[in-house]
């Protein structure tokens, strides 16, 4: 089966894995994944650093939509891949508002105390994770 990274632009990444997600070869990479490929990391670790590193921006969004009580339907909040490859995860009230339609029920009230300890959450839930070479960092804003 084939994955395409959703957060590669434009689905550039098109990576070939079987189902338990062993890596069978890749077909393309996007431009910041074939920096590390031609930087010297092999097609493995280069497969490495793109399933960690989005294992780490999911588990810092699922941290922050369980902090701030969101609802087992909201689709979670949002982030932002950078230039450099890296994700910006958000948890500001108005980042949150652009799924407005998504929610079910209003959209929550986030104040500034809310906001810090959903950020402390998700630092502290990622900072254990396992980085391998090559892997994407992830920052809260």
């Amino acid at each position: 089966m084939f994955w395409t990274p959703d957060f590669c632009p434009r689905g550039s990444c098109r990576i070939e894995i079987t189902q338990n997600w062993i890596l069978i070869g890749i077909v393309r990479y996007c431009p910041h994944h074939q920096s590390l490929r031609d930087g010297g990391l092999t097609d493995q670790q280069v497969f490495r650093a793109i399933v960690q590193s989005s294992r780490l921006k999911e588990r810092a969004r699922w941290e922050i939509k369980l902090s701030l009580g969101l609802d087992k339907q909201h689709p979670g909040v949002p982030y932002r891949v950078n230039p450099d490859g890296s994700f910006t995860v958000l948890t500001d009230r108005a980042s949150l508002a652009w799924m407005k339609d998504d929610l079910v029920g209003p959209l929550p009230t986030i104040s500034p105390a809310d906001r810090t300890r959903a950020r402390t959450a998700a630092v502290n839930a990622i900072a254990s994770l396992e980085r391998p070479l090559g892997v994407s960092a992830v920052t809260v804003d």
